[in-house]
This record gives C-alpha cells, structure tokens and sequence, in this order.
C-alpha cells in the first residue's frame, strides 16, 4: 500500500512566465494546508516591506527559500501525491 503524503508548491507568473517550485512535504494533509497557508502570509509581509514584486528582490522567505515573486504575487498550493514504500 502507498502512503500519501502532501506537497506545498510555490508558483509566480501567468502564462508562459509561470515559474512553479517544490517546497516542503509532509505526512499531513493539515500540516501541510498550514505551512502553505503560513508561506503565503509571509510572502505579503515581504510584500509589504520591500513594496516590490521582483524576481531579484533581496527579500528572503525564511519558510520557503526558493520563493520568487513577480507582479502577480506569490502563491502556494497543496497537492497530494503516493509515496513509494520499497
């Protein structure tokens, strides 16, 4: 039997300038609604403090160190994915 486990992604960008990265995974679909949630709240404080949306922004996501924003902002997701057990 699989086990399921639960992966927050990060995206910026629309159309063909849509840039999706991997974030972190957990066991719990919960835990892992949570930290998206959490992630996308810090990616607006950033926002708000260095008032750009810039893929060269100096600002850092201490949650998700591969954040990237553009104008469209930042967002995170969950999905749901089979964990191999070998």
């Amino acid at each position: 039997m699989r086990t399921k486990i639960y992966v927050v992604k990060g995206n910026t960008g629309s159309f063909e300038d849509r840039i999706d990265w991997l974030v972190v995974a957990f066991k719990s679909k919960k835990k892992a609604d949570d930290y998206a949630r959490k992630c996308k709240i810090e990616a607006k404080k950033i926002y708000k403090k260095t008032k750009e949306y810039s893929f060269s922004s100096h600002a850092k996501n201490p949650l998700d160190a591969k954040m990237l924003m553009d104008y469209t902002g930042t967002f995170y997701t969950t999905e749901e994915i089979d964990l191999e057990n070998e």
